[in-house]
């Protein structure tokens, strides 16, 4: 062990093209193919970076990615829509893209009962009675700034993102679609597809923040539960 350490010490990053592409299942699956102690070395390469970098969470940062901008794509369509129900004397931009939405404005929506400081900031997490359940869970600019800094996301900023996603998808509001009960299982099943993929492990309910997401998820109006319940957080 003590010789294949300094082996590999001796290894340049291997900067391969794969493991920024592939998915963290196929890339452990990778590892239950080696033979030998070469092969294994090699494997290891692609995991070491310059300036001690972490890229084991490349799945997490592309599936993050993906969520981001769908979130960006259904703000830009409810900013558009409320748009064009405006006088057209008050009109500004008429159609917004997903291109047009930032980290600030969907912390807006996120959080928009939230109280915010003199800097237009979000109010400090620890002023929340939530805080003690969840920790800092919430997914403000700062947070979204710092993923894309890193290229690398945990659990709970995929599962944010994707309730919101869930939340505001409109086929969910029929009531012939028995939305809620259909909603709350495509979400699981949904996120924990997503989840696997990043070897995360699936919803664990028992988590107050996941169960949190879930009860909201179950309510007549999701994101607008989520909202109120942050805001009442901090009264």
């Amino acid at each position: 062990m003590v010789e294949l350490t300094k082996k590999f010490d001796n290894y340049s990053p291997n900067h391969s093209q794969n493991i920024y592409s592939e998915e963290t299942l196929v890339v452990q699956n990778r590892f239950k193919s080696v033979e030998n102690d070469g092969e294994l070395l090699n494997c290891l390469a692609d995991f070491k970076t310059d300036n001690q970098k972490n890229h084991y969470g490349r799945a997490s940062f592309k599936h993050f990615e993906e969520l981001f901008w769908k979130t960006r794509e259904i703000i830009a369509e409810d900013l558009t829509n409320d748009a064009a129900e405006e006088p057209a004397s008050q009109r500004g931009k008429k159609i917004f893209t997903a291109d047009d939405i930032n980290a600030g404005m969907v912390e807006s929506i996120l959080y928009c009962g939230t109280p915010k400081t003199e800097n237009g900031n979000l109010e400090n997490a620890a002023e929340s009675t939530l805080t003690k359940y969840f920790g800092d869970k919430r997914l403000n600019r700062a947070r979204i700034r710092k993923i894309s800094a890193e290229k690398t996301a945990d659990r709970f900023d995929l599962i944010t993102l994707n309730f919101f996603i869930f939340s505001k998808d409109k086929k969910y509001e029929s009531e012939e679609y028995e939305a809620n009960n259909i909603r709350y299982a495509e979400f699981i099943e949904s996120t924990n597809k997503i989840l696997d993929k990043c070897s995360m492990g699936q919803l664990y309910a028992a988590n107050p923040y996941e169960n949190f997401l879930l009860m909201c998820l179950k309510s007549d109006a999701p994101l607008p539960t989520f909202t109120e319940v942050w805001e009442k957080s901090f009264e």
